[in-house]
């Protein structure tokens, strides 16, 4: 469901001969009135509760045409219309013989309902999340492409998009890949903020295992992963190395910039045996220190003359030895 304004609009399917594993069918309402009434896209009256699958709300009758209907997003575009994401099947049951499955966008154009193509994954419940932006982009992260659990839920996380409301798309990159574990559901927090644009989960869906939360940002460039042992209230999260997605995780490098001299040139850095980095400038006359990998620095000291020169470290005696060239005239 989705909220704009008054208005809360819902699709849903339906579960025939109240098999839960069977789901078919695509249904649309929408009530202002804090649900006292419900409503079709076209205005149409809806009784409730609707208990007839042929009633109004009926957007199209899968069931007639042997697709199974698997629920991903709701949203609206830019005239207040709903947009309805879904993956249709041929059954139930996993693997390739329930193909194909099709991410399909279901559009209200004002007076029709039309359906376009997104692209084909290989399980029923591989969920994902639609964006309709400002900018009139309209955008899916979801977990459209295989995984390493080939046909169970899930797969490696991919950002598409559409620059001409849902009619078609293209995948603009994978966010993950060469994972050892499939990632799923991806969840479109309210009102996302563009450094945290989607979460989901990883997990084994073959058998018990780990599972860890990751989150993305607008352009699906950059992840995260939260730590799986939280020894606090709060952790920092760790950026991601694709390839070791679901793996034990390493931390990307992260590069800062720091000013630690005023108007020098000829910088020389150094780390000494036993941890301490050495800043050197105007070759090595000027000296600042850290011992905390950079993050604080000694305040600047003299320590030599101007000449151009470097610095390097002894590793076996631990000894910093500078050199430098002089001009005798």
């Amino acid at each position: 469901s989705r909220q704009l304004g008054n208005r809360v609009i819902t699709a849903f399917n339906m579960h025939p001969q109240g098999k839960p594993d069977l789901r078919t069918n695509l249904y649309y309402v929408e009530t202002d009135d804090m649900g006292k009434t419900w409503r079709t896209a076209d205005g149409t009256t809806v009784q409730t509760p609707m208990i007839d699958k042929h009633c109004a709300a009926l957007i199209r009758d899968f069931e007639a045409e042997g697709r199974m209907v698997y629920m991903k997003d709701i949203n609206f575009d830019h005239d207040g219309h709903p947009v309805i994401l879904v993956v249709t099947s041929g059954d139930h049951k996993p693997g390739p013989e329930s193909g194909p499955r099709i991410w399909t966008i279901v559009h209200w154009m004002g007076d029709r309902w039309e359906f376009s193509e997104v692209t084909r994954s290989p399980h029923n419940y591989d969920m994902g999340s639609l964006y309709i932006e400002e900018d009139g982009t309209w955008r899916i992260i979801g977990p459209t492409e295989p995984g390493p659990q080939l046909h169970g839920t899930g797969g490696e996380m991919a950002l598409w998009l559409s620059k001409d409301q849902g009619k078609t798309w293209r995948k603009e990159r994978d966010i993950t890949h060469n994972s050892s574990l499939n990632h799923t559901y991806a969840r479109r927090p309210v009102n996302a903020h563009r450094d945290f644009y989607a979460f989901w989960a990883d997990g084994n869906p073959d058998q018990m295992s780990e599972s860890r939360i990751y989150f993305t940002n607008q352009a699906g460039d950059k992840t995260f992963v939260l730590p799986y042992d939280m020894k606090e209230d709060f952790a920092v999260p760790k950026p991601l190395q694709s390839s070791l997605i679901g793996a034990e995780q390493e931390t990307a490098p992260i590069f800062e910039m720091q000013d630690l001299f005023e108007s020098v040139r000829i910088a020389i850095i150094t780390v000494a045996t036993y941890g301490t980095v050495l800043a050197f400038a105007k070759s090595w006359r000027l000296l600042r220190c850290s011992e905390d990998g950079g993050k604080t620095w000694t305040p600047v000291q003299e320590v030599g003359q101007d000449s151009g020169g470097s610095a390097i470290v002894d590793e076996n005696s631990g000894d910093v030895i500078v050199f430098g060239a002089r001009n005798p005239h």
